[in-house]
């Protein structure tokens, strides 16, 4: 009889027959032989941690006669009869997205607040992107594990190119109204479109969240860096202690004097490659740390850091602030989303 299957697992292990079966076998205290097949009735990423989990819900098979799975349309609403979707966001997520609708025959509209790629877009041109091997709708399987920023972006647009999709870049989302059975997207332009099914792929990340110090709103402070092969024998500082941070003051730090300023006293949120590039840079000179410090000032040519109440100056030509982002949270609210904090994790239901 098949037995009912839910698992997690890490990306490699779920694109790995073998290892995916023998992980299984040992779950249900069986030998790989006797499993005769694994029949997949849903199968979900989880990318809002460091460390990704693909979920695998379906049944386990011990004889020749598999059976068939159980519709999805059962448990979850058919969208298939929809007059549209709206797609808000064309970053992986909603680039996925667009092309399952594609796939699906519906009729969609799709929105990007900047351009293809979303939050890869506006990645440093030198970046390399971590990837984990995906199957994109209407394309096929596409395994990537370390790219390039560039590359990936000519991929989703080869991609979006092939199967016609046309996504309006540089519109930002006002506002979600519901309007009877569908729903109003009101762009900051004025601009509206309707229909029965919305779907938010905007990101977690949000908006970039500012320091709120005197002299952050000059010309010289930005919170991306897009090509830093531009930019030499410069002051630099770079404001923040995750990936982010580290991965863009490693970028400037061979033409530039780079200063790092992080609120901590030391790094622990890193990936291991970036802990090991960040020590290695410190060691050689090519960038100074400044821990347990704050922004106190931004001037022209300088910048006041305060360390324990006690503050001091560093000289100063260009200040990149990666400190995070925020949710829009009033974005959501005002489109009928309630959110809730529970144990430090937002939890985001729409209300009915």
């Amino acid at each position: 009889m098949p037995r009912e299957l839910l698992i997690q697992v890490s990306p490699e292990m779920a694109n790995n027959e073998e290892m995916l079966y023998q992980h299984v076998s040992k779950l249900v205290h069986t030998s790989v032989s006797d499993l005769q097949k694994i029949v997949v009735v849903k199968r979900s990423i989880d990318a809002r941690s460091r460390h990704v989990i693909v979920r695998f819900a379906g049944q386990l098979v011990h004889s020749d006669e598999l059976p068939m799975p159980v519709p999805l349309a059962e448990r979850y609403r058919d969208v298939s009869k929809s007059r549209s979707v709206i797609v808000i966001g064309a970053g992986p997520a909603g680039i996925s997205a667009s092309l399952q609708a594609k796939k699906m025959g519906l009729k969609f509209k799709t929105l990007e607040q900047d351009s293809l790629g979303g939050t890869v877009y506006n990645f440093p041109r030198a970046k390399v992107v971590m990837t984990s091997p995906m199957d994109l709708p209407g394309y096929g399987k596409v395994k990537l594990f370390e790219t390039s920023k560039t590359e990936l972006l000519e991929l989703w647009q080869k991609v979006i190119s092939e199967n016609q999709i046309a996504i309006q870049e540089n519109t930002k989302v006002h506002e979600i109204k519901k309007d009877g059975n569908s729903f109003k997207v009101v762009t900051d332009q004025g601009e509206e479109f309707e229909g029965n099914k919305v779907l938010l792929a905007i990101g977690r990340r949000g908006s970039p969240r500012k320091l709120n110090t005197d002299g952050e709103e000059r010309e010289k402070v930005a919170y991306r860096l897009l090509e830093p092969e531009l930019i030499s024998g410069k002051n630099v500082l770079v404001v923040g202690g995750g990936d982010s941070a580290i991965e863009n003051a490693l970028l400037l730090a061979s033409e530039n004097m780079v200063t790092l300023s992080y609120r901590s006293e030391n790094f622990n949120r890193l990936k291991p490659k970036n802990l090991v590039k960040i020590k290695e840079a410190i060691e050689q000179g090519l960038v100074k740390v400044e821990f347990n410090t704050a922004v106190a000032t931004i001037d022209e040519k300088e910048v006041t850091l305060v360390r324990n109440s006690a503050s001091f100056k560093i000289p100063n030509d260009l200040v990149y602030i990666f400190a995070g982002g925020e949710l829009p949270t009033q974005f959501l609210k005002k489109s009928g989303i309630e959110i809730t904090q529970r144990f430090g994790y937002t939890i985001k239901s729409h209300a009915s």
